[in-house]
């Protein structure tokens, strides 16, 4: 702490948290979901059909759709600020904890907030810490079933093709995806229809709605890892398929 910062002997700790603002909180936000997508593509084998869909002149309005969407879901989850430009200390280390135990790339995470962790040593937030490790040891032990649905959907929405399902195969092929991550696990996860359609009402996801009113994708395979597509959609989609 500077010397001008010092408090008078005895005098009180002032009550609010110091501002965070190395950068744009929401622009590092953005770039951290973009980046998780993209891996997420790639683990689910979808990279080159996500490489495809963001060659549709309809993409760039569906991820302004899904990053307000994601927007949503921070105010439910009381992280609105993160939104602002800048943030206090405490509101962003409440950020990294909560998608610490979320993310698929916590790592990246920890890259990319690099200057609030060592806020944080310098401050000597040893609570933080403790919860930051607490955070590591339980995100292999952690399944998705412990989740909102609207958080999955929106964390398949693009990388799974979700966008461009109805909710009926939306909501089994999202069931698949959740089963691949937590077949180590055993556990067993339900995505009934009506709560999928429901979320995405909620969090103004339109997809394929917002431009046609039939679903590009009917099916999603999962023994084959395929997708079955409405008329002249697999040329558009598929990698080994000539646009």
């Amino acid at each position: 702490m500077r010397s001008e910062e010092r408090a008078p002997s005895g005098a009180s700790k002032p009550a609010v948290a110091p501002i965070y603002s190395g950068y744009s909180f929401a622009d590092g936000f953005e770039e951290f979901v973009l980046h998780v997508d993209r891996n997420s593509a790639k683990r689910l084998g979808n990279l080159e059909r996500l490489k495809r869909c963001e060659a549709l002149k309809e993409f760039s309005a569906a991820r302004a759709e899904w990053l307000r969407a994601w927007r949503i879901m921070l105010s439910r989850q009381k992280l609105s600020s993160l939104n602002a430009q800048t943030v206090t200390s405490v509101e962003a280390k409440r950020f990294l904890l909560e998608f610490l135990r979320r993310s698929h790339a916590p790592g990246h995470l920890l890259q990319k907030h690099w200057q609030l962790i060592a806020l944080a040593a310098h401050e000597g937030d040893v609570e933080f810490f403790r919860q930051m490790a607490a955070a590591f040891r339980g995100h292999d032990r952690r399944t998705p079933r412990e989740f909102s649905v609207g958080f999955h959907i929106l964390s398949y929405w693009f990388n799974g093709l979700l966008w461009l399902m109805n909710a009926e195969a939306g909501s089994r092929a999202l069931r698949a995806y959740l089963k691949r991550e937590s077949d180590a696990t055993g556990s067993n996860v339900e995505v009934p229809i009506d709560g999928y359609h429901k979320a995405c009402r909620d969090f103004g996801l339109r997809g394929y709605k917002a431009f046609m009113t039939r679903p590009p994708i009917t099916r999603y395979r999962p023994k084959q890892h395929a997708y079955d597509y409405a008329p002249g959609w697999q040329t558009k989609l598929e990698p080994n398929a000539s646009i």
